[in-house]
């Protein structure tokens, strides 16, 4: 029983140690091999975000969400190049990595892109679905895929099955990124969760100041 008991939190550890090192790589690197470790150099980058309460800030951003109690920000999490957050769940079952790409490329082109790159990006790489939501005015696009990681650990190969979610939120001159991460046997549950934290979604930018002219 100790033995069993050992192992399945072993495995959850795996799990969240996977989910956060696939979280800190830029969006157009993810796909690791087996057991391997991310490079880490140079100085811890400050972040500027925070949570009181629900409503979770983002000074890089200049935005606001509103976010289920018990959610905190996460700088462990924070993409090294674009990264501007990260949120992470009281389970830590889903993750949220927040990236602002410089692009002039609209969401759409932008998911189609990535789309065409998912398998050489992604182990297993299996699009779900791609959908439209409109967030504060602003037409945003839905990537969901499946995918697989292997990770050793204590000489075992654990093969962990995880859902993603990208909203692409147009800004500009840049794109925000949002990205779930999150097992595939909780992503029924936790999907719905996510949506609503974008559809909080509240600029604090001064009026068109990101604007394109048309």
């Amino acid at each position: 029983m100790n033995t069993d008991i050992h192992r399945r939190q072993s495995v959850r550890v795996t799990v969240l140690v996977a989910m956060s090192f696939c979280l800190s790589a830029p969006i157009h690197s993810q796909n690791k091999t087996a057991g391997s470790t991310p490079e880490i150099s140079g100085p811890k980058r400050i972040v500027d975000q925070s949570v009181s309460e629900t409503i979770y800030k983002n000074g890089a951003g200049r935005f606001t969400l509103t976010v289920p109690a018990g959610w905190r920000s996460n700088d462990d999490i924070v993409e090294p190049k674009f990264g501007i957050g990260g949120l992470s769940s009281p389970d830590n079952e889903a993750q949220i990595d927040i990236q602002q790409i410089p692009t002039e490329t609209n969401p759409i082109e932008f998911a189609k892109k990535f789309d065409a790159k998912g398998d050489s990006l992604f182990r297993s790489y299996r699009r779900l679905s791609e959908s439209k939501l409109n967030v504060a005015g602003r037409s945003c696009e839905v990537l969901t895929f499946a995918w697989v990681q292997e990770r050793k650990t204590a000489g075992e190969t654990i093969v962990l099955r995880l859902v993603s979610r990208f909203v692409l939120i147009p800004n500009g001159y840049s794109i925000f990124v949002f990205k779930l991460l999150t097992p595939e046997a909780v992503a029924e549950k936790e999907l719905p969760i996510f949506e609503e934290i974008i559809k909080s979604f509240h600029s604090t930018a001064p009026p068109n100041l990101f604007d394109k002219p048309k």
